[in-house]
């Protein structure tokens, strides 16, 4: 039989990623099976487990390539800002529209850190999304903003962690917070530093 290729093998670990994403999203970890996963996919068990040892390890890929996804949302929505605040508002409003989605949910909200664990969960949402967050607050502070703020990490820890709330509030209909009062109260919190 002959080998495949780096190019083959490639496209079979694109092919497994998609249909994992797909079916946790869907079914949740628990829900999910490998050999589901590989049958989704259209690769063998052996195929599957040539890219990932275990559906632990291929939900950890998942929820990588999903947490990478939102903060390029975030990074492409806060570069169409007409000036640095607009651009750091409209990276806080696509963070939360994102969150809410179900897949997000699911994978990254719901699931994760009950797989991973608490520590682990937040690591990898942190390690992604908060040097975009401190890159957003920074060129802030640079464009002349956040002058009264004693600390920016701290305000990029809370903000971070709000903007996670606030997603999960709006997801499940929590009627008292609108993304536009959210964004709004981050407006004024800008004001209010500077």
């Amino acid at each position: 039989m002959p080998r495949r290729t780096a190019a083959e093998a490639e496209e079979t670990r694109k092919a497994v990623l998609a249909a994992a994403r797909r079916l946790f999203a869907q079914d949740g970890y628990n829900g999910v099976s490998v050999p589901g996963c590989a049958e989704a996919a259209g690769v063998t068990h052996g195929g599957l487990y040539h890219h990932y040892a275990s559906k632990a390890i291929l939900f950890k890929a998942v929820f990588h390539e999903v947490t990478e996804e939102l903060d390029a949302h975030v990074l492409e929505r806060a570069l169409t800002g007409a000036s640095m605040r607009d651009g750091f508002l409209k990276g806080c409003r696509a963070s939360i529209e994102f969150m809410t989605g179900s897949e997000y949910q699911q994978i990254a909200l719901s699931d994760a850190p009950a797989v991973f664990g608490w520590n682990e969960w937040r690591t990898v949402d942190s390690d992604i999304g908060f040097p975009s967050m401190m890159g957003g607050l920074k060129a802030l502070a640079s464009d002349g903003l956040l002058k009264k703020a004693p600390d920016l990490t701290a305000l990029g820890v809370l903000l971070f962690g709000g903007l996670t709330e606030a997603a999960i509030r709006v997801a499940k209909g929590d009627e008292a917070t609108d993304v536009d009062a959210v964004i709004a109260g981050i407006d004024a919190i800008i004001t209010g530093l500077s």
